[in-house]
């Protein structure tokens, strides 16, 4: 609500961001994330009690919120990692997508 409600937050560059409950940011449609996104912000920092449990979107939503631009696509995250299932996919460099 703060976010949504005090523009003038947007026109701080902001050094470091700490979000807490940020599970919340799996929902790519979280008005949290969207007001997030509108913030200059030159780290982020998540924290979470709530691991990941139902889908690699959820993952990417929170890579792709803090980098933007090592997780640009949707589409070529899922095409790489869309089908993680063992501790090898996910230590390869490009995820479920490589196939040896």
């Amino acid at each position: 609500m703060v976010l949504s409600d005090c523009p003038e937050l947007r026109e701080i560059a902001w050094r470091c961001v700490v979000i807490d409950e940020a599970h919340r940011l799996k929902n790519r449609n979280c008005k949290l994330l969207d007001s997030l996104k509108m913030l200059d912000l030159e780290h982020k920092v998540l924290l979470t009690g709530t691991p990941l449990q139902n889908t690699v979107e959820e993952l990417f939503s929170l890579l792709h919120f803090l980098e933007p631009t090592q997780f640009p696509s949707e589409t070529e995250f899922l095409k790489d990692f869309g089908d993680l299932k063992t501790e090898e996919q996910v230590r390869s460099p490009r995820g479920a997508g490589v196939r040896r």
